[in-house]
């Protein structure tokens, strides 16, 4: 009975000294919760860091003349015009419904007869411009406007050299954007697709 009471005696002062324990270091408590917290956060603020930014693509668009000028009295396509038709050739490819009418203009330097053979051969040459870069045939139709459609008004020595182009007229499933200002114009939608020889207006 004795052992029993002395027995019953330890276990109490074990239990109340494990509770002053406990009680005697409530900052150590604390304070082991402030670090848990902070590495937590420590964690979600790096895992917040390393995901990827989203930045708003900003697209460039630019007005591109669907026209190709030439000098006077001559139907050779120029190298510097050769980036416009072959944007329209990668158009017309990617889009086989697409057809286009070449047409080509003169000025009035010379009689009419002449001017419309002159725009005529314009026309055919940026015809088979495209048809030599792939595209199809029946994509494409040509017409001579001779003199007949001057939209520029003459310089002051009865000359006007935007007169002396083909446009290129979109009369199937035209470009998004494209429209008709005097002469045809495209909306390209990055300045990698083309680079615009000079401003036509």
């Amino acid at each position: 009975m004795k052992n029993k009471l002395i027995l019953l005696s330890l276990i109490g002062l074990m239990t109340a000294c494990a509770s002053h324990s406990q009680s005697s270091n409530p900052t150590t408590s604390v304070s082991n919760a402030s670090v848990n917290q902070t590495a937590a956060n420590n964690s979600a603020t790096a895992t917040e860091s390393t995901l990827p930014v989203l930045v708003e693509d900003t697209v460039i668009k630019q007005q591109m003349p669907n026209a190709i000028l030439f000098d006077l009295y001559e139907s050779r396509v120029s190298q510097q015009f050769m980036p416009i038709i072959a944007w329209n050739a990668g158009y017309l490819l990617r889009f086989p419904n697409a057809k286009v009418e070449i047409q080509g203009n003169a000025d009035d330097k010379h009689n009419s007869v002449s001017d419309e053979k002159l725009a005529m051969a314009r026309a055919q040459n940026v015809k088979d411009v495209l048809l030599y870069m792939g595209v199809s045939d029946q994509q494409i139709s040509i017409k001579s406007l001779g003199n007949k459609h001057p939209v520029f008004a003459k310089d002051s020595d009865g000359h006007q050299p935007r007169n002396q182009r083909v446009d290129i007229m979109y009369t199937v499933a035209p470009p998004q954007g494209y429209h008709i200002d005097k002469i045809p114009v495209v909306i390209t939608t990055s300045v990698e697709q083309v680079a615009i020889p000079e401003p036509i207006y």
